[in-house]
This record gives structure tokens, C-alpha cells and sequence, in this order.
């Protein structure tokens, strides 16, 4: 699938570069079952910190077909906390309840940088995540 038509699902981002991993079933379910009202959404992601190689692009955009859900998960290879990453559904749920169709916010990782097998806690994951969601609403 090449770069150019991967946006073309979504009405909101056309000619966005989606992540490259879809998401499964259980997320996109997330989205349009927690959230009836959405009709499209596009979160667009800015990584800083560990995880990715010097030139590789630290933004990621989702829209409905590879929505990551309530989660976006840190790329941080030594972050290995289940609760790791950027709570989005927060995020959306504050965005829906004041009805924005834009909204931005930025946080850290909320996991812990662990041994490979979770056995040992070395310190905070320092990951950072700046979100910014476009909404389009279902007329009512």
C-alpha cells in the first residue's frame, strides 16, 4: 500500500501517512462503540525519546482504519510497564464532553522503564507525547 492512498478512508486527512502497524478489530470497536457520536478522527502523534533511529519520522497519524485505542503505546524498547504509553481515551473523552473538533495536549510515557521480563523496575520511562485529535461529529 503506498504512502499517497492510505488517508483515503478518512474525510478528515486525505493525504495523512498512517502508522505503519494497523490496528486490530478490538480498537477500531473501542472508537466507534465508546464513542457513537464521532463520525471521523484523526490523532496525530509526535514521539520524543528512545525508540526510534536518527532519522526516522517521529510523527504518527491515526485515523479510524488503524486506530491504536484507549492507548498509544511508547516506542521506548526499554519500556516494558503494561500501562505504558499516552492515555488517549482521556483525551477523546474530554474533546467529546466539550464537543471540540480540535484539541491538543502533551504528556509522559506513564510506564517504567523494566528488565525484559518485568522482574526488575530501573527508573520512569521519559518518553514524551505530543497529541493533537481532530474530530468530525455525526450530525445530530
Amino acid at each position: 500500500m503506498n504512502k499517497k492512498n492510505r488517508g483515503d478512508e478518512s474525510p478528515l486527512f486525505k493525504q495523512s501517512v498512517l502508522a505503519e502497524f494497523p490496528s486490530e478489530s478490538k480498537n477500531r470497536d473501542y472508537l466507534k462503540n465508546t464513542f457513537p457520536e464521532i463520525e471521523a478522527i484523526a490523532v496525530k502523534v509526535t514521539h520524543q525519546g528512545k525508540g526510534f533511529r536518527p532519522n526516522e519520522d517521529r510523527t504518527v497519524t491515526y485515523v479510524e482504519k488503524n486506530f491504536p485505542g484507549e492507548f498509544i503505546k511508547c516506542r521506548n524498547p526499554s519500556c516494558n510497564s503494561p500501562d505504558a504509553g499516552f492515555h488517549l481515551g482521556s483525551l477523546i473523552k474530554r474533546a467529546v464532553k466539550e464537543r471540540k473538533t480540535e484539541i491538543e495536549d502533551h504528556g509522559s510515557c506513564l510506564g517504567y522503564e523494566m528488565s525484559p521480563k518485568g522482574g526488575k523496575v530501573y527508573d520512569k520511562c521519559f518518553n514524551f507525547f505530543q497529541v493533537r485529535l481532530t474530530i468530525k461529529y455525526k450530525p445530530n
